[in-house]
């Protein structure tokens, strides 16, 4: 267990605290001394001169008086400058114990002054003429009791002297009264020891108890400053995003509900919610060190592009907001958020390489578009979306038709998972025509959704909120199996036979289930040969085969054939045509539409075929609605086309009758004469 301390009326001290409290209540007893020293030395001169009084008064003149007198004297002066000194260098005393034991020292050479006065009085009576002379010395043995108070030992260095030289005095003379006054004397002196030490115990205490309340209150005060500091600190994390110095998403959605609540007529709210566009590969390519350095520095730009307008948030990751609350123009508004873009939007220097920075911005505003903080939120998220999908890095203000589309897709993927279990998703399927004869050798299967409520739901919908809900596998399983389906009909009816089915497949999917499988389970469970099916590659995303190389190589090996649909509008290079070995390029219908009067695209179509013939890949148009795109689209050497120059997608059963409609057609026309 560690020492302690106790005093009298204290709690212990630890022990680490001990030398520091000793030095406190020493210092404390060595000032209370210095404040009584003056008056207790003039007291002392003052009794001096009443015995010289009183003797030469009683007995005459003596030289004993004139030394003991001048001893005395020089005594007191000798002590009144001790005690200045002391006095003087209170401040830089680094041990109050040496002044309190100078100070005994030069108090008990006091009293051994006054134990001399008894001594050199001749034929001193103490009983009779010379009893003053006790009384007298009794007082300043009492004056020094009360200025040894603070320190007992002062006390009784000065008082031990003169009693014990009365003692013996009395004691000198062998009368018994005298030895019995001297016992007296010599109790008396152990009384006024105790007394002295009781009295400095109780000093001790109270001066204790101060310093005691002294370090209470500096701690207490310590420890509320440090509780300050500790909640400006928690105020700060509770409010600032602690990487950019931002205010947080919790400040900003307080603000904007206390904006809300204060808002005057005439008041606008704005909130602009903005996010960096491929921030995650800054991250990837060029590390998070240079990452959170663009993130603090969008922040700077935010703000001063700002300029002390609204409040400036991270939301966290990329995306960040600004609230602007007062009397204000929607069009300023607009203005001041494409600003903010314009300002972020500048190329920026990260680990010696000049890096683009894109950004897209949303807008929304209270009262014109939103009634709720939730609604303003959700409106700016929107809008935000929408400058997205404009890829032209301009701030975009909420419109109602948002709102209705966010509703109409809210609901489709509320509904498309039961749409799909019950089988409530229809194949439409387009056919393929050989442009030289106009036969059909294959069609592309389409899906269709007819909403009970919403109408026929376009295809782009269906497929996007199939990988929200994480239903690509099962939208891809159920245009199968309709695609197996449809196969099976037309070659027990022998309608186009070896007619292939061309099936979308996003190079996402790869990523999400394993396309091979699905593709070989289920036109084995119908019996269907895989030469009849074809799996066209979308260009939405970009195309990495060497992400699916493997995959690809599987289903080749499998027996099915490869395209790339919308070839020349996506990111398919000639490298990544070579590595996965397609079977035909279908190009887009934007370079066939009026193609009979453009020749800049004739030019691009005819790059397209020689390629296609080099590489032995077949090429399919699209989109052929004129008989003069058609024709033109043959002298360019195109053999495949779709479009609906020839038939427009159509349900499984309606492609059925078209197509019997079609085959009775020509076998009339052959039997023609």
């Amino acid at each position: 267990m560690p020492c302690q301390l106790e005093w009298i009326g204290m709690e212990p001290v630890a022990a680490g605290d001990e030398e520091s409290f000793r030095h406190a209540l020493r210092y404390a007893q060595l000032t209370a001394l210095l404040e009584l020293g003056y008056g207790t030395y003039s007291l002392n001169l003052f009794v001096a001169m009443t015995v010289g009084a009183i003797y030469y008064a009683t007995d005459g003149w003596s030289d004993w008086l004139l030394y003991w007198s001048g001893l005395n004297g020089v005594m007191i002066v000798t002590r009144v400058l001790l005690q200045s000194h002391v006095h003087d260098h209170l401040e830089t005393l680094t041990e109050p114990q040496t002044g309190l034991r100078l100070m005994t020292a030069s108090a008990f050479a006091g009293g051994v002054v006054w134990a001399c006065l008894p001594l050199l009085i001749p034929d001193l009576d103490l009983a009779g003429r010379h009893s003053y002379v006790v009384l007298i010395m009794a007082g300043a043995i009492m004056a020094s009791m009360v200025r040894g108070i603070p320190h007992s030992p002062i006390a009784t260095m000065f008082a031990l002297p003169p009693l014990l030289s009365i003692a013996i005095v009395l004691t000198r003379d062998g009368d018994a009264e005298a030895d019995i006054l001297a016992v007296n004397m010599l109790v008396l002196a152990l009384v006024l020891h105790k007394s002295c030490r009781l009295g400095a115990a109780n000093f001790l205490a109270t001066v204790a108890a101060g310093v005691q309340a002294t370090d209470l209150a500096a701690s207490l005060k310590i420890a509320n400053a440090e509780a300050q500091e500790k909640n400006k600190a928690l105020e700060i994390l509770a409010n600032c995003d602690p990487l950019t110095g931002l205010a947080n998403r919790g400040r900003l959605q307080a603000q904007l509900r206390f904006s809300l609540a204060c808002a005057r007529p005439g008041d606008r709210i704005a909130l602009f919610i903005l996010d960096l566009d491929r921030f995650k590969q800054i991250n990837d390519t060029l590390g998070h060190a240079a990452g959170d350095a663009l993130l603090n520095e969008v922040a700077r730009r935010l703000t001063s592009a700002l300029d002390g307008t609204g409040l400036a948030a991270r939301l966290g990751g990329d995306e960040f907001a600004v609230l602007i609350a007062g009397p204000d123009h929607p069009d300023r508004l607009l203005d001041l958020a494409q600003h903010c873009l314009d300002i972020i939007c500048q190329p920026m220097l990260l680990n010696g390489r000049v890096v683009p920075i894109h950004s897209s911005l949303g807008l929304a505003l209270w009262p014109d578009h939103a009634e709720t903080a939730e609604e303003l939120y959700a409106y700016a998220d929107m809008a935000l979306y929408e400058s997205k999908n404009a890829r032209k890095m301009c701030a975009v203000g909420f419109s109602r038709d948002m709102k209705l589309q966010s509703d109409r897709q809210r609901q489709i993927e509320q509904d498309l998972r039961r749409a799909i279990e019950r089988g409530e998703l229809q194949a439409w399927f387009q056919p393929q025509v050989r442009i030289a004869d106009h036969a059909v050798v294959g069609f592309e299967a389409l899906v269709r959704w007819p909403h009970p409520e919403l109408g026929l739901v376009n295809p782009h919908e269906v497929v996007h909120s199939s990988e929200i809900l994480h239903q690509t596998r099962a939208l891809a399983r159920s245009m199968l199996e309709k695609s197996c389906r449809l196969i099976k009909e037309l070659d027990d009816r022998g309608l186009a036979l070896h007619a292939t089915v061309a099936i979308n497949i996003s190079p996402r999917d790869f990523t999400i289930y394993d396309v091979p499988e699905l593709l070989r389970s289920t036109t084995d469970l119908y019996g269907v040969p895989r030469d009849r099916f074809e799996v066209e590659l979308t260009e939405e995303a970009e195309l990495e085969p060497e992400r699916i190389h493997g995959a690809l190589k599987q289903i080749a090996q499998s027996g099915f054939k490869l395209s790339i649909d919308d070839f020349g509008m996506g990111h398919t290079s000639l490298n990544h045509l070579l590595s996965i070995n397609v079977d035909r390029m279908k190009i887009d219908r934007s370079f066939v539409n009026g193609i009979a009067g453009n020749l800049q695209n004739q030019a691009l179509v005819s790059a397209m075929v020689a390629l296609g013939r080099m590489l032995n890949i077949d090429i399919l148009v699209e989109g052929v609605e004129s008989s003069e795109d058609l024709k033109t689209l043959r002298q360019l050497g195109c053999h495949t086309a779709q479009g609906y120059l020839f038939a427009a997608p159509m349900p499984h059963a309606d492609l059925v009758r078209w197509l019997e409609e079609r085959a009775g057609s020509r076998q009339q026309a052959s039997l023609r004469p």
